[in-house]
């Protein structure tokens, strides 16, 4: 049941599709923030109310998989998948339109923007007088958001520790507030200036999902995980292709583990997820995480990513293992040391071997993945990334993913194109305008040597071929892709 109060000053959504079962962290540090205020809100989760009414058969079928799994997100991006559950669009339009809030806030991810503005664009044009804000990872950039998501009055871009509090005190005395640093309003005169992120992260409250019970989060196999954010931004922030290389910031060993145990005496919930660009960042201060935990004996289990780097030794992932980490994600990318130079990634394959090896003979789950195509890669290239994969065989739980490169919005090649070669097939403005958020492949390629979509593509099912063929365990997600579930 899908219950909106009326009377709100802001109800705080968040749409489908997400992971499931990973908390919404996103509206779960909102939701903490607004806890502060003197505003009259609500926070709803459509994303795991319809989940659970989707597996109980409250739903239409919509396809033979889980709608929720990672190799269905793109499902709910297709006109054609999402008419099947319009009827659940318009009921969810009607009630919010009768509670009639103030103020409709919105998570929005790729993942979940068709279907937030489906709603949206209801409730815009039978209640326009309703002041819509957005946020969440589709406002990382401020040149971005308002062209991928248009149906907005404010937007607050990254982070709203510090931003959003102001704006909806204004909102509420009847002001139309404009020209906010980190804020985008319809009233704006003047360009945008980004806000300085919170330094302090020890002084933002962690999610607790209190607007439920949190074990709604339980898949239906009884699955749960509960994401951490150690650090924000990135230690390294130097990758070529990468679209998050923003300022890091970290938390406490202190505070990370508190909650930890929050979760564990409270809930019983033991699975935890770093759900950061490098749990690692700092391997003295992830030692330091590690030493609390194993001081207060919390027996829990965790995973996260790691940015390979010198300083992961043996002893390393001993002291991981035993404070409860029981699967890393290596974000290796490069598999040669002339495309982990073009990808400025900082290591070299003797680094990736020792790292791998170490990690795997502690007993942990070893992931990892490549990024094809980036400008400069050879066939040579791939030929020696090949090798190299498979002689590192032993020490590799899975491969994750075989991504080709992406153009992504604030990565370097995005930013500085013809520093590397990108040429654009038709007129780069326009292309950026129409594509704000990510170019398509068939849109662009890089010279010396050339490289288009369809080398980019007969790379990875080189790749791919090779692989399975030396038995390099490999996910199902990497079979998604490679029977062309995703570009």
């Amino acid at each position: 049941m899908i219950d909106f109060k009326a009377d709100q000053e802001l109800i705080l959504l968040d749409f489908p599709q997400r992971y499931v079962p990973m908390m919404p962290s996103g509206i779960g540090y909102v939701h903490e923030l607004l806890k502060t205020s003197n505003l009259q809100f609500q926070t709803v989760d459509l994303n795991i109310i319809l989940y659970h009414q989707y597996h109980d058969g409250k739903l239409p079928k919509l396809m033979d998989g889980d709608p929720w799994d990672t190799t269905s997100m793109m499902c709910w991006s297709d006109d054609d998948f999402l008419d099947k559950l319009q009827p659940t669009i318009d009921s969810i339009s009607i009630s919010l339109i009768k509670a009639r809030p103030k103020i409709i806030g919105v998570s929005a991810s790729g993942t979940n923007r068709k279907f937030a503005l489906r709603v949206l664009s209801q409730i815009r044009e039978r209640c326009p007088e309703i002041i819509i804000l957005v946020g969440g990872y589709d406002c990382a950039y401020h040149y971005v958001a308002p062209r991928i998501f248009p149906i907005y009055d404010y937007m607050v871009i990254r982070e709203a520790e510090i931003t959003l509090l102001p704006l909806l005190h204004s909102i509420m005395k009847g002001e139309s507030p404009h020209n906010l640093p980190g804020i985008i309003s319809r009233n704006d005169t003047l360009p945008f200036q980004q806000a300085e992120p919170i330094f302090y992260l020890d002084d933002v409250p962690f999610p607790t999902y209190d607007w439920t019970d949190p074990l709604i989060y339980r898949t239906k196999n009884g699955i749960y995980k509960v994401p951490l954010s150690g650090s924000r931004g990135c230690s390294w922030a130097r990758c070529t292709f990468c679209s998050e290389a923003w300022k890091w910031r970290r938390r406490s060993p202190r505070k990370i583990v508190d909650e930890m145990e929050y979760w564990r005496s409270n809930y019983g919930v033991y699975s935890f997820s770093f759900n950061e660009s490098d749990m690692a960042g700092d391997l003295v201060h992830l030692m330091a995480i590690c030493d609390q935990i194993i001081a207060r004996d919390l027996k829990l289990i965790f995973s996260g990513l790691l940015h390979i780097r010198k300083g992961m030794d043996r002893d390393f992932f001993r002291k991981l293992y035993q404070a409860g980490c029981r699967q890393v994600a290596c974000g290796v990318d490069a598999w040669c040391n002339h495309t982990a130079r073009l990808q400025n990634k900082g290591y070299d394959m003797e680094i990736i071997e020792s790292v791998l090896k170490a990690c795997r003979q502690s007993g942990i789950v070893v992931e990892t993945n490549i990024v094809i195509g980036v400008p400069g890669e050879t066939e040579q290239d791939i030929e020696e990334s090949i090798r190299n994969i498979i002689r590192m065989k032993p020490y590799i739980t899975s491969m994750q993913n075989l991504n080709m490169l992406i153009l992504g919005a604030g990565s370097q090649f995005y930013d500085n194109p013809e520093r590397y070669g990108i040429i654009f097939r038709g007129e780069k403005a326009k292309i950026y305008h129409e594509h704000p958020y990510i170019i398509p492949a068939a849109l662009w390629y890089s010279d010396d040597p050339f490289i288009d979509l369809g080398i980019r593509l007969n790379r990875r099912n080189t790749i791919y071929k090779r692989l399975r063929e030396a038995d390099v365990p490999l996910t199902t997600y990497v079979d998604f892709q490679a029977a062309g579930g995703r570009d």
